[in-house]
């Protein structure tokens, strides 16, 4: 196990507005990068920072799922009486995309023809109304193109180009459109909560190391090099006081990860 890592006393007058921005935490990386590059783990070198900084380290894993599609009947729900349609049809789902996308899919039957089916989350809505051209039926076997109107509030509402409707079957396949953010998608297995003892609200939580759990470090694992990083990006976190009276980092989202690895996580949380 190596030394514990001495740093420098990091001053007001570094940072006399605080780490509040991206050139405020570019230069906190300058300052600590250096030192950080003798520990090739972090977790497992016996590193002590709380000499000189008033901070502290979270290790920890995450594993993520082996899709980003999120079905509906396990999420949402369904309204207005529409069910899946079974079958080879693919099962109503949602997801956003790595671009930050929303895409629809799947086929539904038995609703209120004129009704939505669901209602997407809040995160993953359109600005204004977008309009598709989709598959309906006016019939059990009967299938004509319908309109697909998409909007702000989130629900999906089919109407007719001509021909009256019937709810034996609507296919939603093709819906794509950009949400209000246009930020990329967060997998399902965030917020991922770490128990801190601190009571406090920290000014910042930056992500030191990531990499994936069999040391594979595949080409789009973030953070390959084998030296921390204090410049690792993208992290999102929040500050949870739960009613256990327990405190917790919310790890919330992060880009980059592919889906179904396990990847260990190495922050660093600023006071």
């Amino acid at each position: 196990m190596s030394a514990p890592l001495t740093l420098r006393s990091i001053r007001p007058q570094d940072f006399p507005n605080g780490i509040q921005d991206a050139s405020s935490v570019q230069r906190l990386g300058n300052l600590i990068a250096p030192m950080l590059a003798q520990l090739k783990t972090l977790s497992t070198n016996g590193v002590s920072i709380s000499q000189n900084l008033d901070a502290q380290m979270l290790s920890f894993s995450v594993t993520t799922p082996g899709t980003d599609w999120i079905q509906v009947s396990g999420g949402i729900g369904f309204t207005n009486g529409w069910v899946p349609y079974g079958g080879v049809q693919s099962t109503p789902r949602y997801r956003r995309m790595p671009t930050g996308d929303t895409e629809v899919e799947g086929y539904v039957k038995s609703g209120t023809v004129g009704t939505s089916p669901f209602t997407l989350p809040v995160a993953i809505r359109p600005v204004t109304q977008k309009t598709f051209i989709t598959l309906g039926s006016t019939g059990p076997t009967a299938q004509v193109a319908v309109r697909s109107e998409v909007a702000p509030a989130g629900t999906i509402v089919s109407s007719s180009l001509g021909a009256v409707l019937t709810n034996d079957f609507w296919g939603l396949d093709g819906i794509r459109f950009t949400t209000a953010t246009n930020s990329p998608g967060i997998l399902s297995c965030f917020p991922f909560r770490v128990k801190v003892n601190d009571t406090r609200r920290p000014k910042a939580v930056l992500l030191l190391s990531c990499a994936d759990h069999n040391s594979a470090n595949p080409p789009d694992t973030p953070n390959t090099g084998s030296t921390p990083s204090i410049l690792v990006p993208g992290l999102q976190w929040s500050f949870v006081n739960a009613t256990d009276g327990k405190q917790y980092i919310s790890i919330d989202g992060m880009p980059g990860l592919a889906l179904g690895r396990t990847y260990d996580l190495s922050c660093l949380v600023l006071y």
